[in-house]
């Protein structure tokens, strides 16, 4: 009888919520408006970059049988690609349907994430950025948007970032502490009783 085993690191306390309520399969998406001539494959070059920088962005979840928590995965090496779409043709209504179907496009998370570029004229861009909802958030879109920009203009060095996963093992280690077992007894009695709806509600 084989043993299945998976390296790993365990997820955080809300990605743990968010993958038991079903969440897990949501996408969290961005779109950017790009004024002036853009050059794809320098925007590919700089997206790599913040890829790189960031190992949420190359993390996929993984799970055992018999065990209902994901372990997370980071891989080390991710060449994420750009998907161009001229639409410098259309009518602005037939871009603007088809800036739509291409945000509501079906994501293959196996890819880690999701970029297009839908070129409206030869100085207007929309840029669409999709990942997994465990692994980016609103906040996380507004630092990627902002570095994505640092390194189209130039080649800057920035300061290595806290990486999620030992985010992740940080507030795991403080949930679990003795200092919050009251906290913790305290909303397990209170919860049952509080309604709340999710932004994916």
């Amino acid at each position: 009888m084989s043993i299945e085993q998976i390296e790993g690191f365990r997820i955080s306390p809300q990605q743990r919520r968010a993958w038991q309520s079903e969440r897990n399969e949501q996408v969290s998406f961005c779109t950017v408006l790009i004024e002036g001539k853009i050059e794809i494959a320098a925007l590919e070059k700089a997206l790599s970059s913040v890829v790189l920088r960031h190992e949420i962005l190359r993390t996929s979840f993984h799970t055992i049988a018999g065990v209902n928590k994901p372990l997370q995965r980071i891989d080390e090496e991710v060449s994420p690609s750009i998907d161009h779409y001229d639409l410098s043709d259309l009518r602005d209504e037939l871009q603007k349907q088809q800036i739509e179907s291409l945000v509501e496009k079906e994501v293959d998370f196996g890819a880690h994430l999701t970029a297009q570029v839908a070129t409206l004229s030869p100085v207007r861009h929309i840029l669409i950025l999709k990942f997994s909802a465990l692994c980016v958030d609103e906040p996380s879109f507004e630092i990627i948007v902002k570095e994505l920009g640092l390194f189209y203009d130039s080649n800057i060095e920035l300061e290595s970032p806290l990486q999620y996963a030992d985010a992740a093992a940080i507030l795991n280690d403080f949930v679990e502490s003795e200092e919050t077992l009251a906290g913790r007894a305290f909303w397990q009695r209170t919860a049952p009783f509080i309604q709340s709806r999710t932004p994916f509600e």
